[in-house]
């Protein structure tokens, strides 16, 4: 039976850092994330919010200039690298950042084939041209800030413990992350969402700050922070759902919260036979025919599925290359978890399923459930991540950071009309005009053609 190594599409959250990490490399309390990174943006703009920000070709050399709070960086790729404009002045860098000075962060434009993304960052936003000569965006910022991010994002159920052990493995990612110099952040599903400062809610701000500094570990490591919306009432055994060693603190149990809260604990899609046929055709480059799941592990979910081609031997992938093929043309309803059955019906295969998402680690329609039962957040992470504890990542070398400040929203106020575009001599700060007069096309803070309605998936 043919097999389809290594052509899987893009990684489920948290997919995975399963190596361990160099507990000894000098550690941060930054984390650097790849932005609009499932996105080819032909050019970037960027803002103050209200704080002045500085331009620097490196960051160990002086800076080139001041913008002001309100002033437009224009930047676009050519043939040696970056063309930056501020205001009337033109420069060329092979790479650009901006730092800003206090909360209130960089408002960042992306435009990429005539539609606009608008989004808030904290810290420093760096760029480059990738080799595949597009814009590459990555914002380094504090882990507590980009902690509330992450959880505004993929936590909204409510409840104060869940979301406070959502905010403990968002921060275990990012500090293993940091700690796996291999391992690149992105800001999507690739990893975790992250959005920037205006997603943040006084619910995400407060599980950070309570939670500050506290990251999960099993021996002497941060874990492999999975989490998935829910497990469809038994969580999976890493090993079964992705390749690599089998992780003592992500086994397959029964989850009686998952069970008693979830409301994807039974769905239903249905999709044309046609068209799933296709889509398998495409990805195997043989005409598919027909489909079975072939195996299953303990838990019910399928293993590997078989695919009949026409004229060739039997194909297999496995079940989490099955659900990303459909899920990646279809949608992620198209086929919410791994456990189901399938059947043909009218020309359609029909699939019956529980759970949404991978289902290995913390389910959070569980640990919702376990909240509102009156457990705290240490409990929930133990249920989920066996033989774990609690520690401070002060004891693994990072600095403790801040509070994360509760920032107020950009007001009309604060995206001012163009200003005078005079080249700035020697010493003065360039000023353009703001963002609003560069994007036509531009929706609410954060929200882009190609963000999902989840809580985890």
């Amino acid at each position: 039976m043919k097999r389809y190594p290594g052509r899987l599409l893009a990684v489920v959250t948290v997919s995975l850092f399963l190596a361990s990490p160099a507990l000894s490399q000098e550690a941060s309390n930054e984390i650097t994330v790849r932005l609009f990174a499932n996105s080819r943006p032909s050019s970037v703009s960027i803002v103050p919010s209200k704080g002045e920000a500085m331009l620097y070709a490196r960051l160990d050399q002086d800076g080139i200039m001041t913008v002001l709070p309100g002033d437009t960086i224009t930047v676009r790729p050519d043939a040696l690298g970056l063309s930056v404009r501020a205001g009337d002045m033109d420069i060329h860098q092979t790479e650009l950042h901006v730092r800003v000075s206090g909360d209130d962060g960089l408002v960042v434009g992306i435009a990429e084939n005539g539609r606009s993304t608008i989004r808030r960052y904290p810290g420093t936003i760096s760029i480059r041209k990738s080799a595949e000569q597009v814009l590459a965006i990555t914002n380094t910022v504090q882990i507590e800030p980009y902690v509330a991010s992450v959880v505004a994002k993929e936590y909204s159920l409510g409840d104060k413990e869940g979301t406070r052990a959502m905010a403990v493995l968002a921060r275990t990612l990012a500090v293993r992350s940091i700690l796996d110099s291999r391992q690149e952040l992105v800001d999507g599903v690739g990893a975790q969402v992250y959005h920037g400062l205006d997603v943040v809610t006084e619910a995400s701000r407060e599980a950070a700050n309570s939670t500050r500094g506290i990251v999960l570990m099993h021996k002497d490591e941060p874990v492999v922070a999975a989490y998935s919306a829910s497990n469809g009432g038994h969580s999976a055994r890493n090993s079964d759902v992705w390749s690599g060693e089998s992780l003592p603190y992500l086994r397959a149990r029964k989850d009686r919260f998952d069970r008693a809260a979830s409301p994807y604990n039974d769905w239903l899609s249905r999709l044309s036979r046609e068209r799933v046929h296709g889509a398998l055709s495409q990805f195997t480059g043989a005409s598919v025919t027909g489909l079975s799941v072939d195996s299953r592990s303990k838990d019910g979910r399928a293993r590997t599925v078989k695919l009949k081609l026409q004229g060739a031997p039997d194909a297999e992938l496995t079940g989490t290359e099955f659900r990303q093929v459909l899920t990646g043309r279809f949608g992620v309803s198209a086929l919410r978890s791994t456990m189901f059955d399938v059947r043909t019906e009218d020309g359609n295969y029909v699939f019956e399923g529980s759970g949404f998402g991978h289902g290995v680690g913390l389910s959070q329609w569980g640990a919702h459930e376990m909240a509102e039962r009156g457990y705290n957040f240490e409990e929930i992470l133990h249920f989920y991540f066996a033989g774990t504890r609690t520690r401070s990542m002060d004891k693994l070398g990072f600095e403790t950071g801040d509070q994360v400040a509760a920032v107020t929203p950009p007001t009309d106020d604060d995206d001012p009309s163009p200003r005078s575009t005079r080249r700035p001599r020697n010493g003065e700060r360039g000023t353009t005009g703001g963002l609003r007069g560069w994007s036509a096309s531009v929706g609410a803070p954060g929200t882009s053609s190609s963000d999902r309605d989840r809580v985890g998936w």
